[in-house]
């Protein structure tokens, strides 16, 4: 995502969701929870113990309103850009979410962020399962060393162009896929997670992997067109 020199994954556009349509839509569930139950209190008989049935349903009620609040508002927060302060901070970070298994990608400029032997260590065992794939503008010395380990490697050099868009995407091809997506607000490093079939940032980056990807094809076909 961001880092001095590199960011540690990310991308330089973040659409950031604001509270109000949050807080709209949790409103909205109350009232209406709340207008149900004043209709099922009205039309019941006056004066009579409520019947277990009644209790039941009413505490069902309250629970999955509940849980449908509690479920918005994790998602608010997990979509929501968060700041980190400092390199060390922002380092943990990207070392714990390419940790957290499956595939991995990274679409970054020159990965200068892995700086650790830790990071590096885990990026190492990752190629070895054929579990890393990078998106580069051109090759580095890292990218050669994980290619010869099993990573899949896309480049772009022919286009001469130096990417300010950078993310990392992780969990590739499974339902619970995530990217983390970052840029410099104020001079303050931020990163935000989007997930798959939830936010549009996670298609943006996932079309932007597949870009390059079918580049890097193109030009290996035209190159063997030319040759045979």
């Amino acid at each position: 995502m961001l880092a001095p020199g590199d960011t540690l994954g990310g991308i330089v556009v973040l659409s950031q969701m604001r509270s109000g349509p949050l807080l709209t839509e949790l409103l909205s569930a109350v009232g209406s929870a709340a207008s149900l139950l004043a209709l099922a209190l009205y039309f019941r008989p006056a004066k009579t113990a409520a019947s277990p049935w009644e209790v039941v349903g009413w505490v069902s009620a309250v629970v999955l309103l509940g849980l449908f609040v509690f479920i918005r508002i994790r998602d608010y927060l997990r979509s929501t850009p968060r700041a980190y302060r400092s390199p060390e901070k922002i380092r943990g970070f990207m070392k714990n979410w390419i940790n957290r298994g499956g595939r991995v990608a990274i679409f970054s400029r020159d990965m200068s962020w892995v700086d650790e032997d830790e990071i590096h260590d885990l990026l190492r065992t990752k190629a070895r399962r054929h579990d890393l794939i990078l998106c580069l503008p051109r090759e580095i010395a890292l990218s050669t060393e994980l290619r010869g380990l099993g990573a899949e490697v896309h480049l772009y050099p022919e286009l001469d162009f130096t990417p300010s868009s950078r993310f990392t995407m992780i969990n590739i091809g499974r339902q619970d896929s995530e990217v983390a997506i970052g840029r410099s607000i104020n001079g303050v490093h931020t990163i935000q997670q989007a997930r798959l079939g939830h936010d549009p940032l996670y298609a943006v980056t996932a079309d932007l992997i597949a870009v390059v990807t079918r580049l890097e094809r193109c030009r290996n076909a035209s190159a063997t067109n030319q040759t045979s």
